[in-house]
């Protein structure tokens, strides 16, 4: 592994269900790529198969600032074995004194594909930094609650007017997803007879017993909704970004 980094940011589920991946940078060592001979073919072209690893790439998702009336796709992962996305969609009113176009709100919706538990968001999380706005780099930083069992699947945020971001100043979008417990109420490895398999680990008879809190997480360091800095969302790079494991926490879209 010394000789190569992959860093995976975005959508990169590594959870065998879904290889969903719309923004990921992959560093290796070019040296050890094998190119098999391509075959070509005048009239039905050529095609040339590649194992090993790959130079330096990048694959990225948009979000396209001017289709107003659609959900897009910003971000997807998986908890409590289901694979769900979160889809955004951009409200933009007139500003008065200059004419200029503003964003006025941003709804969300999250899916559940496959998998036994429904995620939603988390209603007693919201908090009013869920959205904050970078002039200098031009990045919406959003930061979305997720729970399981919840059944909030809809959320709609208006920006307050102390946010303001342009629609011609408006060149990416960088969410963060944290993950609450099942319980909303009290520290528990369960909800009701839900076992609370992401946060807790159970064999047979012996008491559950915490896991290590992992990135994206409700109460791991600068990721719980207390203690999380909206200001280091607003600045993240493409290598920063990036998703731990099965438990992809990050996303960063451009956006069009």
């Amino acid at each position: 592994m010394s000789s190569k980094l992959i860093t995976i940011m975005s959508m990169a589920i590594l959870c065998g269900l879904c290889y969903a991946c719309q923004e990921a940078i992959v560093k290796t060592d070019t040296s050890v790529a094998t190119y098999d001979q391509p075959s070509s073919n005048s009239s039905t072209g050529s095609q040339t198969y590649m194992s090993g690893t790959l130079p330096e790439e990048v694959l990225t998702g948009s979000f396209l600032k001017d289709s107003t009336g659609i959900y897009q796709s910003i971000y997807s992962s998986q908890n409590y074995g289901t694979f769900y996305q979160i889809f955004c969609k951009a409200k933009f009113t007139k500003e008065q004194s200059s004419g200029k176009e503003l964003l006025d709100s941003l709804y969300f919706r999250l899916i559940n594909y496959k998998g036994q538990m429904d995620l939603g968001f988390a209603k007693s999380a919201v908090e009013k930094d869920l959205v904050d706005y970078d002039s200098t780099t031009q990045i919406v930083g959003v930061k979305l609650a997720v729970r399981g069992m919840s059944n909030y699947h809809t959320l709609q945020y208006k920006l307050p007017e102390s946010v303001k971001v342009y629609k011609d100043q408006f060149n990416r979008i960088n969410v963060h997803r944290i993950l609450m417990p099942l319980n909303p109420t009290v520290s528990s490895h369960a909800l009701g007879s839900i076992f609370d398999s992401e946060f807790y680990y159970r064999s047979g008879l012996e008491p559950p017993v915490k896991k290590k809190l992992v990135a994206g997480q409700h109460g791991f360091p600068k990721d719980s909704l207390g203690g999380f800095k909206m200001s280091d969302l607003l600045s993240m790079d493409f290598v920063s970004i990036y998703g731990d494991g099965g438990n992809c926490y990050s996303s960063t879209i451009n956006v069009q």
